[in-house]
């Protein structure tokens, strides 16, 4: 049980410290007390309103999958839930790679739009 606790704190960690450099970028995160499971904001609105292309992008493009808070009740959220029960040591810097992939793409794809719609 400890080397699980402690397996999980090193992966939401390293997930929290990569979102922490794009922080002014609007991504956040909120750490769980207990559980597999980091809340995590994205700005995703910058691209487009819709929820399911951009779930859909993240898939295909990044290797991603989120839970979008919209699927519990909250609507119009850009919080989603990504669980890292299935994240192993020996994937993490792969799966950060991928993460932090998807954070540079959905910056790139917000100055893309940004510059069309001014």
């Amino acid at each position: 049980v400890e080397s699980q606790k402690k397996k999980y704190k090193t992966i939401i960690d390293g997930f929290a410290n990569l979102l922490d450099k794009y922080k002014s970028l609007g991504f956040e995160y909120i750490k769980p007390d207990a559980g597999i499971y980091l809340s995590i904001k994205l700005p995703y609105r910058k691209i487009t309103t819709d929820l399911d292309f951009f779930l859909g992008y993240l898939i295909t493009e990044c290797n991603i999958g989120l839970v979008p808070f919209d699927y519990f009740g909250t609507r119009n959220s850009e919080w989603f839930r990504l669980s890292i029960g299935t994240v192993n040591g020996a994937d993490m810097d792969k799966h950060l790679a991928n993460f932090e992939s998807a954070i540079l793409k959905i910056k790139i794809l917000a100055e893309m739009v940004g510059k069309t719609t001014n």
